[in-house]
């Protein structure tokens, strides 16, 4: 993407002559304005860390529920002679526990 970005960048500026018109403005330049790599770099490097580390949770927290899923099992509760099962109950113990915490944080 980076590449991509420079690349896009750098043909922008000499496309046209862009580059020939800095000679008839006044005053200074400010050259950094340009458009240079480190400016490229700065602005994909957030983005691509946030999306990468969203993936990364994403994963985890699938990872996570599937574990839970195959240990857990399933558990069976009788009350007055109904039995009720309820399959992957960490899973749902989990998500409840995780609301109570949040809202007790907020």
């Amino acid at each position: 993407m980076r590449a991509w970005l420079n690349n896009h960048l750098y043909r922008y500026w000499l496309e046209k002559d862009h580059y020939v018109r800095l000679r008839f403005r006044r005053g200074t330049i400010k050259l950094r304005s340009i458009g240079s790599p480190r400016d490229a770099r700065v602005a994909t490097d957030l983005p691509i860390d946030l999306v990468v580390g969203l993936f990364s949770s994403f994963l985890t927290a699938i990872t996570f529920i599937g574990v839970l899923w195959s240990v857990g099992d399933s558990l069976a509760i009788s009350l007055d002679g109904l039995v009720v099962t309820v399959p992957g109950y960490l899973v749902i113990a989990v998500i409840v526990y995780s609301m109570l915490l949040s809202a007790a944080t907020l």
